[in-house]
Order: C-alpha cells, then structure tokens, then sequence
C-alpha cells in the first residue's frame, strides 16, 4: 500500500496523531524540560490541532481549541498538588494524547456519516426513477387522508409531472387524487410492511410502478417511495389485449372472446338452471354491396349493422363478429317463447336502409336460435347446432329465423 493510501485509512491517521502528540510530550518533557513555562499546554497545542487536521473536518479543530482553552483554565487548579505539579507534563501529555485521539476518531465517525449521506444522495439523484419521501397526513379518527412531500429527487418531477412539490401536499397539487393511494401508503407507515405494487393515478392520468417502505421508527408517519411511471407499458398492453380480443373493424368481441364469453354464460345457466340462447345471424345481401359499392362501403355497413345490433340487446347481452357477415348473440336468463319475436325485430331492424356515404344500401338476415338446455348441453353442440339452424334458414327463405329442431341436418353431413 502506498503511503498516501495509508495515511487516508482511518486507523492510520488514528494511530498517526497519537503518535505526533507522544512525540513532542516527550521532547517536551525530557530535552526541553529547561524551557519549561507556566503554561505547558502550549508545547502540545499545535500538534493537537495537527491531529484534528488529520480527522479531516473543522468540527475536530475546534474541539481541540475548546480542549485547550479547558486546560488553560484547569492548570492552575492541578498545579497546587504537589504530587500533580511534579508530573505536570506528564499529565499534560496523557491529556493531549486522550484528547487529540479523541478528536481525530470523532472526526472520522462523521466523515464516515457524511460520507454516507452523500452515496445516498448520489445514489438517490442518479435514478431513473422516480424518489420521494412523504408525510402521511391523518383526520381525527386516524384515517390516512393526505401526505406531504418532504425530499424527492431529479426524477420525480420527470415521473410525475408535479413541480416544486416540497412541503406541499398532494391534496395541494392533485386534488382529484385517488383514495387507495392514502390507504395503501397508511398501511405501510402504520405496519411497517414494505409492499411493490402497480396501480393507476387516475386524476394523473398515470399508471405507476411504487415500491413504498416505512421511514424512521415505529412511529414514524414517513414514508419513502421509489417509482416509475408505467402508463406507456400499460397502454400498449391494453392495445394487445384489445387486438387479441376485439374485432378491429366494428368493435365487438371477437371469435376468442366469445368462445370465453359463452364459457362463462353457460356455467352460469347450468348453476342458475336457467335457460340460454345463442343467436347466428348471417348476413343476405352483404356480397353484392361489397361488390357494386366497394370494400370500404362494405366495411362501413358491418358497422351500421354492429351498432344496430347492440343497440337492441340488454347490456349484460353478448354482441360479437364471429367472422365475415356473421354475428353471434348470447342472451342470457331468457325466455325461449320470446325468442322468434326477438329474432324477427333484429332482421326487421336490419332491413331498414342503410345510408353508407351517401349511397343506400338494403340486406336481411338469416339466423339460427338453439337454446340451453333443450338443444344441447356443452358448448360445442351448442354452437354447431346454431351454426347448422342459421344456414338451414338461408339455403330455405334466407329470410327468417328458426329454432334448432332434430330434423336440421348438422353441417357437413
């Protein structure tokens, strides 16, 4: 280890400063015993102030001259005893070397802590991500309402969007903000529970990822949060979802969803006993609005007609694209005597003109209704069996509904 290394190890400059105090007590007290004075403690003096140096921090040094101006007072005192008076200097010395190795370790003991303080806050500024500690704030029955910014770094302005937050609260800047935020930080300065958790900032408009974890003791109502701002990721995430789910050109479930969506409803008409319907509809006339219109004449039309239809279904009724010109409909705790007066009203109300651009355009439709349980008990005969009724009724009047019976030949037969 080279020399300036060694002298910056703590124990060294420790061991150093009791060293240079020792040696000058003792060259004091031996060779320049003839010069001695009434005051002793000023041969000592500056080699105290040198180990105070050695400490590093400006606090040691004027420990020391407190240390000195002490024992200018105190001398007098001490030299009255014989005994003292005769081994002055050498009390002198055992004073000083108490004192300057004092000084020099409760020096070190703060550049140690002021060295940590600045790792974390290096360490606290250099992040990405968002840093805060804040205030919990309660009403008089103890209910966590509000909570003050008390330190946060660079970051968390980039993270939430708030500026010159310290000392204020977030009732202050966000009034709107969500309740769950004040419980969940509660929970954590009550129990002391660390927790990582996602939630939305509605009144934000933000999606965060938080670790919060208590500050402090047991009671402390401090709480540090280390976060970042997620919306982005769960925008793109709700994009996938909506793309594997939804038909991108009208909107509505699609095949996947509802094959999950008829999952469901039928579990519940089997514990409920009560009865099911699932309604094919295929559209008359589609192809030939395609062809002379366009494509996209053709597309605007399967949304006309997928609003039409959720326009006439109760809202915890199915409306899905199962593909092309079909559409399914699951209707749920219905009455099977009703269902061909529903299923008329639908192909009455797609009759009506269509306005596409300008251009009027007419269909029908051809629908097949099976019911749970009377015409199937699994989900795949189910949807076989509605699929089979609807091309029945279009390769007969096209027009028109029917209820599944026996007699309908399965698809493929």
């Amino acid at each position: 280890m080279r020399p300036r290394q060694l002298l910056r190890h703590p124990t060294a400059r420790y061991c150093f400063a009791i060293v240079l105090v020792a040696v000058v007590a003792f060259i004091r007290v031996g060779t320049l015993r003839s010069f001695e004075s009434t005051h002793p403690w000023l041969t000592f003096c500056p080699v105290v102030l040198i180990s105070a140096v050695l400490g590093g921090l400006s606090t040691g040094l004027l420990a020391t001259a407190l240390s000195c101006a002490a024992v200018a007072i105190l001398w007098p005192l001490l030299a009255v005893d014989p005994y003292i008076k005769t081994n002055a200097d050498w009390l002198g010395m055992l004073i000083f070397i108490l004192t300057g190795g004092m000084i020099s370790a409760v020096c070190e003991i703060m550049r140690r802590s002021q060295a940590r303080v600045d790792v974390y806050q290096t360490l606290v500024e250099s992040l990405d991500e968002g840093f805060c500690v804040i205030e919990m704030l309660y009403d008089k029955g103890g209910k966590p309402v509000d909570y003050r910014f008390t330190e946060y770094n660079a970051a968390f302005e980039k993270q939430t969007g708030l500026h010159e937050a310290k000392g204020k609260t977030i009732r202050q800047m966000v009034p709107a903000h969500d309740e769950h935020w004040f419980e969940i930080y509660g929970k954590v300065a009550r129990t002391g529970e660390g927790v990582r958790f996602e939630n939305e900032a509605a009144a934000m408009q933000r999606h965060y990822d938080v670790f919060a974890f208590r500050v402090g003791g047991d009671r402390s109502n401090n709480v540090g949060l280390l976060f970042k701002d997620i919306s982005e990721r769960k925008k793109n995430e709700r994009e996938l979802i909506t793309a594997a789910n939804y038909d991108k050109l009208t909107g509505l479930p699609n095949r996947a969803m509802f094959r999950e969506r008829f999952s469901k409803a039928l579990a519940r008409a089997k514990r409920g006993k009560h009865c099911l319907a699932l309604l094919f509809i295929d559209l008359n006339g589609f192809k030939a609005v395609n062809d002379t219109l366009g494509h996209q004449a053709g597309d605007n039309l399967l949304r006309a007609v997928a609003e039409r239809l959720v326009s006439n279904v109760r809202a915890g009724d199915l409306v899905s694209r199962f593909g092309g010109d079909e559409f399914a409909i699951i209707l749920e705790d219905c009455l099977p005597g009703h269902l061909p007066a529903l299923a008329e009203g639908f192909i009455q109300n797609l009759e009506l003109q269509f306005d596409l651009d300008g251009r009027a355009a007419r269909i029908s439709a051809s629908i097949g209704i099976v019911t749970y349980p009377e015409c199937g008990t699994d989900e795949e005969t189910l949807i076989q069996r509605a699929d089979s009724t609807m091309y029945a009724v279009k390769k007969g009047s096209k027009r028109g509904s029917k209820l599944w019976d026996p007699s309908i030949p399965s698809i493929g037969n």
